[in-house]
This record gives structure tokens, C-alpha cells and sequence, in this order.
């Protein structure tokens, strides 16, 4: 009897027996891991796919921002960006100060000109009341200073200033632009 109860005992602990208990558990646990592992992959190859496509949009995104950069950079855009931002900086600049901001780029001065982007005036709270200064911002490699002086001169006449400041992007400065210098009551600057 011991020997068949010891067999019996054998044969239900025994994983490779088809009808152990043992049998039926190990075939469970492996059907489980097995599904667990397909489960794992399948996720794997989703997070790679999602993962790709990101890395592929990044890609696109950043060579739309630098194609823009590019084009920004040889056409009139990128001026009129650099236009604002120039305004943005002054305007931040003077704010609270005794004096009075306008954009004045977009409307006609003097006769039907244009010239002058933007015109800082002064408040009786201040010593220089009533005076003006108006600002000339360029993104133009084809400015001298000659010809940045003598858009001044013409800016200050049209927009009834004292004073001008002709702001040129560091990006499109030639060599012998100065980075910052006063000829008269014109003043030239090199800005980024």
C-alpha cells in the first residue's frame, strides 16, 4: 500500500504528469506568462510606434521653425519682427516714466510719409516737455550710416521729434555699423 500511495504521491507532484495537480498548475501559470509576455510586447511595440511618431513630429516641428527662421531672415518678416520687438523693448522701457508712447510706423506723418516707426513724447511732468524722440528700427545690410543719419534726419522732420534713434539688428550690422554712437541729435544702435 505504501508503495502505490508513494506512486500515487509521485505521480501528483510530478509537473510532467498530464493529469497531476502540479501539471494543471504549471500549464496555468505557463498560459499566464505567456499571455503576460504577449501582453508586455504588444505595449513594447505600441511605446516604440508613439515614441517614433513623437520623435518624427519633433523633427518636423523643429525644421518648420527653422525653415521659418531662414525665411524670416531674408524677407520682409523677420523685419517687421524685429520692428516689434524693438517697440516691445521701448515701450517696457519707458513705462511709468513722465512721457507718452505711440506706434506711429503704420500711419503717415508729414505730407504721406512713413518714415518713423515709433514716437516717445514728453509730458509737462517732465524737462523735456513737449519735445519728442522717434525711433527708426532696420533689419537692412544695406544701411550705412550715412543713410541710417539721413533716414533719421527725415524721421525726426515727419514725426515733429528732437531727437531720433535709429536701432539696427545685430544680425544685418556690417562691421563698421558702431554699436552705439551720437551724431548730432541722432543716435545709432546696435540691437539683438
Amino acid at each position: 500500500r505504501l508503495d502505490e500511495v508513494n506512486a500515487q504521491v509521485a505521480s501528483a507532484v510530478n509537473p510532467d504528469a498530464p493529469s497531476s495537480p502540479m501539471s494543471i498548475l504549471k500549464t496555468s501559470l505557463t498560459k499566464l506568462l505567456q499571455e503576460q509576455a504577449a501582453t508586455q510586447n504588444a505595449l513594447s511595440k505600441q511605446q516604440e510606434a508613439r515614441q517614433a511618431q513623437f520623435e518624427k513630429e519633433v523633427r518636423e516641428a523643429l525644421a518648420r521653425i527653422e525653415t521659418r527662421r531662414t525665411q524670416d531672415q531674408r524677407s520682409t518678416r523677420g523685419g517687421l519682427d524685429f520692428e516689434d520687438s524693438v517697440i516691445s523693448f521701448v515701450r517696457a522701457a519707458t513705462q511709468g516714466a513722465p512721457c507718452v508712447f505711440d506706434v506711429t510706423g503704420a500711419t503717415a506723418g508729414i505730407g504721406r510719409c512713413k518714415k518713423g516707426d515709433a514716437v516717445l513724447r514728453f509730458t509737462t511732468e517732465s524737462a523735456f516737455a513737449g519735445s519728442g524722440v522717434v525711433f527708426e528700427a532696420k533689419r537692412d545690410a544695406t544701411y550705412t550710416v550715412q543713410k541710417a543719419i539721413d533716414e533719421l534726419d527725415v524721421a525726426r522732420k515727419n514725426r515733429d521729434a528732437a531727437a531720433g534713434v535709429f536701432v539696427m539688428a545685430r544680425s544685418h550690422a556690417r562691421n563698421v555699423f558702431p554699436r552705439f554712437a551720437r551724431y548730432g541729435s541722432n543716435v545709432l544702435v546696435v540691437w539683438e
